[in-house]
This record gives structure tokens, sequence and C-alpha cells, in this order.
């Protein structure tokens, strides 16, 4: 996951980190932090990610 959403990413600058793991291991969040310049980018990078096979849910 963490290949992917640093190739997505790119050049910006963010900041991803760990956050909980499912008791059985098979769900990981994390954090990703990053700024925009306007709502419509955060908007298009939600919808970005939500589409990576590695990423299960955004909020």
């Amino acid at each position: 996951m963490k290949q992917a959403i640093t190739a997505y990413m790119k050049t910006a600058e963010y900041l991803l980190t760990a956050s909980n793991t499912s008791r059985s291991g098979k769900y990981v969040s994390v954090n990703l932090e990053t700024v925009v310049a306007d709502e419509d980018s955060r908007n298009q990078i939600y919808i970005d990610l939500k589409q990576l096979d590695c990423v299960t849910l955004v909020i």
C-alpha cells in the first residue's frame, strides 16, 4: 500500500503514518496528510485513492 500511495502522490509533500491494524492483521489503517490547493483537488485525491486496489476505505 505504501508503494501505491507513494507512486500516486509523486512529488507532492505528504506524511503517511501507521494508525491501526485489525486483530487478524488483514486490515491496516494509515493516515495520509497533505496540503491541497482547493476543494476540487481534495475531492480528486479522495476519488483516486478509492480506486487503488490496495485501498478498501477512504474517509
